[in-house]
């Protein structure tokens, strides 16, 4: 993981699979920017703001589809204060999906990779 806030040093880390991890980071300025890379090219960047009265709390879990090559990405509110969220595809010409998750809602979204040969 690296993290756009300069003070954060870059994390490395290895997960089996089945397994989950979990980690947090500081806001600089109610602003957070992390992006994770993987093998093959596999990239996910997290941008974004935070009300400086409130934490942020969201969960990501992202499942990868091995039948249909898709990955599954479930975005969780668990904290008291409604999260505008928004997903894109930096793959394709999918469009960004935006959505306001209340307190204790869920998002899923399914993304196709069979395009980009998985």
């Amino acid at each position: 993981m690296l993290s756009g806030n300069a003070a954060d040093l870059p994390r490395t880390y290895t997960v089996e699979a089945g397994k989950s991890l979990f980690d947090s980071w500081q806001t600089v300025q109610g602003q957070y920017d992390l992006s994770a890379f993987g093998r093959n090219g596999f990239l996910r960047a997290f941008r974004g703001s935070a009300s400086p009265a409130a934490k942020a709390n969201l969960t990501l879990e992202s499942r990868y589809d091995v039948d249909d090559a898709a990955v599954i990405l479930t975005i969780t509110n668990p904290g008291t204060l409604a999260a505008r969220v928004t997903v894109s595809n930096a793959y394709g010409n999918d469009r960004a999906v935006t959505r306001l998750l209340r307190p204790g809602h869920s998002d899923r979204q399914r993304w196709e990779l069979k395009k980009s040969f998985g």
